[in-house]
C-alpha cells in the first residue's frame, strides 16, 4: 500500500502527510507515504487541487486535508 500526496509543501499538505501517518500508526497498518512537493510532477499527474492523495496510483482525495474517519475508511476499502 503506497500513499502519495501531491502539494507544494504548504500547511494542508504537510498536514494531510502526518494525518496518514497518524491513523496508519494507530490502526497499526504498514504503508509507504510520499510527499510530493515538485510543481513540475503535481502538474504532470493531472493534479488541479492540493492536497491531493493518491492510494495505489488512484486518485483518493484532493483540495482539502482528510478527515482521520476518511483515512479510516480508505484503509478498510483497500483491505476488501
Amino acid at each position: 500500500m503506497k500513499f502519495i500526496v501531491y502539494g507544494g509543501g504548504c500547511l494542508k499538505c504537510d498536514k494531510t502527510v502526518n494525518r496518514l501517518e497518524k491513523v496508519l500508526q494507530e490502526v497499526g497498518k504498514q504503508a509507504e507515504v510520499q510527499h510530493v512537493t515538485d510543481l513540475d510532477e503535481i502538474a504532470s499527474q493531472g493534479v488541479l487541487l492540493t492536497p491531493a492523495v493518491y492510494l495505489d496510483d488512484e486518485l483518493i482525495h484532493q483540495g482539502r486535508v482528510p478527515r482521520e474517519s476518511e483515512i479510516r475508511e480508505w484503509l478498510k476499502e483497500a483491505d476488501s
